[in-house]
């Protein structure tokens, strides 16, 4: 069961810990959503903070937003819908108010990771350029960043973590057969979004 929670409330009180505490079911989070600073920045340590908590805590799965680039930005503006992701924009934002050229996750990777593999904690990659509709599906955006998913899940995996890829987004019929072949050639987890 995925907390996607927006809002910060005690530990105890999330949907996450119940949960893990109150069921026998699995939780997943996305810790992005809870540290956005009132300026709408990101800061590095708290993100770690919370990714450590929640992974301590027996989490399942975190996803993580570390694929946006100012680049698939600017293959994505003249798209229906520029970017899909809650995560990713956040990510994004980010990125532009402090006029940064990689986002914070990729600042941390190896911390992150580390962390995961000592609580068996499962990275998920979120998919921000994922297409909104089926006309933007499989577009330059969505293939650069589909690139570097699978990229950085093969750098997870060599550090010995689990990682799964969040995709795709909206697809036609026939965009399935091309994305199924690429995804085919890897033996990743797909998280279809």
């Amino acid at each position: 069961i995925a907390d996607l929670s927006l809002y910060q409330v005690k530990t105890e009180d999330t949907l996450w810990h119940r949960v893990i505490n109150q069921t026998d079911c699995y939780a997943a989070t996305v810790p992005i959503y809870n540290i956005v600073s009132p300026n709408g920045t990101l800061c590095e340590k708290r993100l770690l903070d919370v990714i450590q908590e929640h992974a301590e805590s027996a989490v399942a799965i975190i996803s993580i937003h570390c694929t946006p680039t100012l680049t698939m930005l600017k293959l994505a503006k003249s798209r229906i819908i520029p970017f899909a992701s809650r995560g990713g924009g956040i990510v994004i934002r980010d990125m532009i108010l402090r006029r940064r050229n990689d986002n914070v996750f990729l600042s941390i990777i190896d911390e992150i990771i580390n962390i995961c593999s000592k609580y068996n904690t499962i990275l998920s990659i979120g998919s921000s350029f994922r297409s909104g509709s089926i006309i933007d599906a499989l577009d330059e955006a969505y293939m650069e960043e589909l690139k570097v998913q699978l990229h950085l899940a093969e750098y997870i995996k060599k550090k010995g973590n689990k990682v799964i890829i969040e995709t795709p987004g909206h697809v036609s019929a026939q965009g399935i057969h091309k994305l199924c072949d690429i995804l085919l050639r890897y033996s990743f987890s797909i998280m279809p979004l």
